[in-house]
């Protein structure tokens, strides 16, 4: 990490991890909440649930809005990228643009939402997957990291040749290969890139 406002622009030597994402003190800047604990939408309900997300409150003061990060090279594919970010995307909006930071106000336009995405043809997770029990987050958990370690070096070469074959008649190339970010900005737009 770098650091901008040292004098002789030392790198500095820690490493912070994710122990700074979603951290208050930011010294009077003003910042954008990529809370690890709600927002970053890559990683399985069993660690991020949507009632994590939903119930996340966003920080006063500096904070200009939140970010949902979906790392691709943890996603094969756009049905999985789908699961992935809703529900999990709507209860961001709901705490960033509307202030709510309650699972229940959420839950309770749930039915409304799904109808939406059914309608425009979204894949999204159940309810029962989106907020596991014990035993079914403990498994999400273990099947990621297990994938991670072993079988995600073979899946990938097995993917990018498979993207490669679908770009050639899509330009979900482009997308399959980056970063996938979306950040919402407290009474604005929505900017994604």
């Amino acid at each position: 990490m770098w650091s901008w406002d040292l004098k002789d622009d030392k790198l500095l030597s820690e490493n912070l991890g994710f122990t700074k994402c979603g951290d208050i003190n930011t010294g009077g800047r003003p910042f954008i909440d990529t809370s690890s604990k709600a927002y970053y939408i890559d990683l399985p309900y069993g660690y991020i649930s949507l009632k994590d997300t939903a119930n996340h409150k966003l920080y006063d003061g500096n904070c200009l809005g939140a970010e949902a990060t979906l790392w691709t090279e943890y996603v094969p594919d756009m049905k999985k990228a789908d699961k992935m970010t809703y529900p999990r995307l709507g209860a961001m909006c709901e705490t960033v643009w509307r202030g709510e930071n309650s699972y229940e106000q959420f839950h309770n336009k749930l039915d409304y939402y799904y109808s939406y995405l059914d309608k425009n043809r979204i894949g999204y997770s159940k309810l029962y997957f989106a907020n596991p029990n014990r035993a079914l987050g403990f498994l999400q958990r273990i099947w990621f990291e297990k994938r991670q370690l072993t079988w995600e070096g073979l899946a990938n070469i097995f993917d990018d040749l498979k993207v490669k074959y679908i770009a050639k008649r899509t330009v979900i190339y482009n997308f399959m290969r980056i970063q996938m970010s979306v950040t919402l900005i407290k009474n604005c737009s929505l900017f994604a890139y």
